[in-house]
């Protein structure tokens, strides 16, 4: 099976999603180590501060004696005794007047006390300052990380991921007088599929959905299950940003493509009252079920397991020649090629007016 890409939506989202995120990231990452330099620098400063100071302390600490050294710890120890002396002999003197004697006798054991604590208190020189303990005073800023995929992301991910399922699943099948166009855009929409062969075309509409699906006309209603087969979410709308179920999404996409190639494909392909597209939804995800159908409005609707091209094509054969089908998809190329340059065109315009406002 031959294939053909002419725009990937999913992807260009994908990496478009990725081109944010990773802006972000980039913009988070600026932020921190823009922060992270001032915290260094402002480290560095306070440091240098302390480090002045220190400085300055040191000199004054080495131009004094040792006996100046001792002095101010000296006097601070002799007030202390002498205060809790005086308490002490105060409240004595009051519980006991005749307790003078006794304290007389204690006298001399005083400056033995203070010569002692003095002895264990050796005057320190200034502490030099840590760099290390000042920076971690400092609040530190938090290192950023790469973003988990937002569910924007995972998204588009899923809905590559069961386009890629499904063109797989076709080319182990079908040979080389078959045709896989993918990403057709069109005034209607787009079509991830088109498949072109002997059969005649056919447009896929893929979702990737994990769930049983319930249809009742264009109307389609999802029940999620989570991996341990039990029922999460039950009724929930199958619909894109416009609200249109995968039905509608076909049936309006086709409806540009059908008139199109109607008017310019060759008489062969286009005998036997016209040609006429046939349309299908796949959900392609391994867990996708298909529940109740009521009033379908496309040709087929099923999984990927047990898709054929009989299903896809369920009415009469068109029996397409390798010249018709070849012409086939080069008109589908040169559609989505016109409809895409027009938008284009128009982007253009809006950019410009952007601009000029």
């Amino acid at each position: 099976m031959k294939t053909i890409v002419l725009s990937d939506h999913t992807g260009d989202m994908i990496a478009k999603e990725d081109g944010r995120s990773g802006r972000e990231y980039e913009d988070a990452l600026s932020r921190y180590e823009r922060d992270s330099k001032r915290r260094s620098e402002r480290a560095r400063k306070v440091y240098d501060d302390a480090r002045a100071k220190y400085e300055r302390r040191m000199k004054v600490w080495r131009s004094k004696s040792r006996g100046q050294r001792y002095a101010p710890r000296l006097f601070v120890i002799a007030i202390l005794v002498a205060a809790a002396a005086a308490a002490g002999f105060w409240n004595e003197l009051l519980s006991d007047p005749d307790i003078l004697g006794e304290w007389a006798l204690a006298a001399p054991s005083i400056p033995a006390a203070l010569a002692l604590m003095l002895l264990l208190s050796f005057p320190r020189a200034p502490k030099p300052p840590s760099r290390k303990r000042i920076e971690g005073r400092l609040p530190k800023p938090k290192r950023p990380t790469q973003a988990a995929s937002s569910s924007e992301r995972r998204v588009w991910q899923a809905g590559s991921e069961g386009e890629r399922r499904v063109s797989e699943h076709l080319s182990k099948r079908l040979g080389d007088e078959w045709t896989l166009l993918s990403g057709y855009r069109g005034p209607g929409g787009e079509i991830d599929r088109v498949l072109v062969g002997p059969l005649g075309v056919c447009a896929l509409e893929i979702k990737y959905s994990n769930g049983t699906a319930f249809v009742n006309g264009d109307e389609w209603k999802l029940d999620k299950y989570d991996n341990y087969g039990n029922l999460v979410e039950s009724g929930t709308p199958l619909e894109d940003r416009g609200g249109r179920s995968p039905s509608a999404q076909v049936n309006g996409a086709v409806e540009h493509l059908e008139a199109f190639l109607r008017e310019r494909a060759p008489r062969r392909a286009s005998r036997r009252g016209g040609l006429r597209i046939s349309r299908a939804v796949i959900l392609s995800h391994d867990k996708s079920k298909i529940g109740r159908i009521r009033g379908q409005t496309v040709d087929h609707i099923g999984t990927l397991d047990g898709l054929s091209v009989k299903k896809l094509f369920p009415g009469p054969s068109a029996n397409l020649n390798a010249a018709a089908t070849s012409a086939l998809s080069k008109l589908i190329q040169s559609s989505h090629e016109r409809h895409d340059s027009r938008r284009n065109e128009r982007s253009g315009r809006a950019r410009r007016r952007r601009r000029t406002v």
